[in-house]
């Protein structure tokens, strides 16, 4: 999936950083399937989204989710990493894991992720984790973890 960086300011606009193409291809086809409002930039690894996110700081997003395991730095280099960008500390940042291990889920959790999430397989599961994204991004009112593999923050 080819990277298509957008220059505006949007409430719905999603970075995800993913290597695995199947994963990137069924989160990107679900949103646009379920909310086609929402523009998602996919990143292969940490380093071109840490890239992109200092070469634009103009550039946005509501919500980022990072696969746990990227080819290049750790979910947590990147939270790390991150956290030295100011338009970004506040951004809810979304640990998308196969394996939730608590070590992994606290270290993230305590570098700045809002949200720690086991990866599930079936389209029912994918289904309900590009809503419960889309809802954290459009509603102060709603809690988007109540899923029992959801680890949050505070």
């Amino acid at each position: 999936m080819e990277y298509a960086p957008s220059n505006s300011k949007s409430f719905s606009h999603i970075f995800l950083a993913d290597s695995d193409w199947q994963d990137q291809e069924i989160f990107c086809s679900q949103m646009e399937q379920l909310h086609p409002d929402v523009q998602v930039d996919v990143f292969n690894d940490g380093q071109a989204l840490l890239a992109f996110l200092k070469a634009s700081p103009s550039t946005l997003a509501a919500c980022i989710v990072l696969a746990y395991k990227l080819p290049d730095l750790s979910a947590a280099e990147v939270l790390q990493a991150i956290g030295f960008l100011s338009n970004y500390r506040e951004v809810p940042k979304i640990i998308w894991s196969d394996l939730v291990m608590e070590i992994q889920v606290s270290e993230c959790l305590s570098l700045g992720a809002s949200q720690f999430v086991l990866k599930r397989n079936t389209f029912k599961d994918m289904n309900e984790f590009v809503e419960s994204v889309y809802l954290l991004i459009h509603s102060s009112d709603t809690d988007a973890s109540d899923s029992p593999e959801t680890k949050t923050a505070g």
